[in-house]
């Protein structure tokens, strides 16, 4: 509570690479890298040392006033502010480009919902003009539109999932329902 869930994850990725099982050269321990000396026991289970973890860095945050890179350059060198500024840096820098990537990731995710939902309505359109079922005009959609990717399960190469391709190869299937129609002699109808 809090804290930023990207500087903690940061924080974790800067000081143990996410490894439960790192051990610094001080005797730090596990993802937070506590030190068993000046914190008072040693925390290896993951629950605990993640506690502890965000414990300290809170307890850093409040001794400086709020500011995170005074904290994170405290919890990271003590004392030590030139080594210290050097790791907040650091730590700052990844939370940053975490936080990015995170709502570039939803923000696609959220184009290709509203492309998924256009492409199903559209091969509805195309399944009932032509008159198979869903599934077939799914199969063909996937054999028919160039980019479709495709991944091995069980020896045996298999489409993915509409969810699981990029919003390119969403909007290439868009293209191929629309030329497939016109190629029919029939106009898909797009929104409600």
């Amino acid at each position: 509570k809090g804290l930023d869930p990207y500087v903690v994850c940061a924080l974790v990725d800067v000081v143990s690479g996410f490894n439960p099982r790192a051990k610094g050269k001080g005797g730090d321990y596990c993802l937070f890298q506590i030190h068993p000396f000046w914190h008072g026991g040693v925390y290896k289970r993951v629950g605990d040392n993640v506690a502890k973890g965000c414990q300290i860095l809170r307890v850093e945050l409040t001794r400086c006033h709020g500011s995170i890179d005074n904290a994170l350059g405290r919890y990271n060198a003590g004392s030590n502010r030139r080594l210290g500024a050097k790791y907040a840096k650091k730590v700052l820098t990844l939370s940053a480009r975490l936080k990015k990537e995170t709502e570039e990731r939803q923000r696609l995710m959220n184009i290709s919902k509203s492309q998924c939902a256009l492409l199903h309505s559209l091969l509805q359109q195309l399944a009932q003009y032509i008159g198979y079922d869903m599934e077939e005009m799914k199969d063909e959609m996937k054999k028919g539109c160039p980019y479709w990717p495709h991944k091995e399960v069980n020896g045996k190469m298999v489409a993915l999932r509409t969810g699981e391709v990029s919003p390119f190869v969403v909007a290439s299937a868009i293209d191929w329902c629309h030329e497939k129609a016109a190629f029919l002699g029939y106009h898909l109808r797009e929104g409600s």
